[in-house]
């Protein structure tokens, strides 16, 4: 009796344990990503806010367009997001050359196009095309860590038309 007892409770553990691994975890795990989409897309839409308030300066005729420009790149370079402030936007242009980075200044003013992500894509030719095609989204991928290391990325771009830049998280 005590035998059959304790199969029934190590049963129902089993059972309970799979009902969570299958059922409840990735619903929480879903909504745990969309959240975060919804954040870095929030964020962007707030930078894109900033860059046409910065136009607006510059068809007003109060900046030129590369003033304006270097003004928004700079205000660009300060701005951070995310619960703890640590997350950082980059601007690109369509080439992809990389016009602000305050994470890895060592890439501005150079082509990142031949960067790629964990599974080989061209994680910042993609992006700019995503921006081209549909105005920007949500991208994931997987990023390289040294050494031989990576962890899937979630990066959300849009494009900012009137300068031809891709701002992304």
């Amino acid at each position: 009796l005590l035998l059959k007892m304790w199969l029934l409770g190590l049963v129902m553990a089993v059972s309970i344990t799979l009902v969570f691994c299958y059922y409840v975890l990735p619903g929480v795990q879903s909504r745990v990503f969309n959240e975060r989409r919804a954040e870095l897309k929030s964020s962007v839409v707030m930078v894109l806010g900033v860059l046409d308030s910065i136009h607006a300066m510059e068809d007003a005729g109060m900046l030129s367009t590369a003033e304006a420009q270097s003004y928004a790149l700079a205000e660009l370079d300060k701005l951070r997001h995310g619960e703890d402030g640590d997350g950082t936007f980059w601007v690109s242009d369509y080439q992809p050359v990389r016009l602000v980075d305050p994470t890895v200044p060592e890439l501005i003013n150079s082509n990142v196009g031949d960067i790629t992500g964990a599974d080989g894509e061209p994680v910042f030719v993609e992006m700019a095309q995503l921006c081209r095609s549909r105005g920007g989204g949500v991208y994931d991928f997987q990023w390289r860590y040294a050494p031989g290391g990576s962890r899937e990325m979630l990066s959300y771009v849009a494009a900012y038309e009137p300068w031809g830049w891709v701002v992304g998280t």
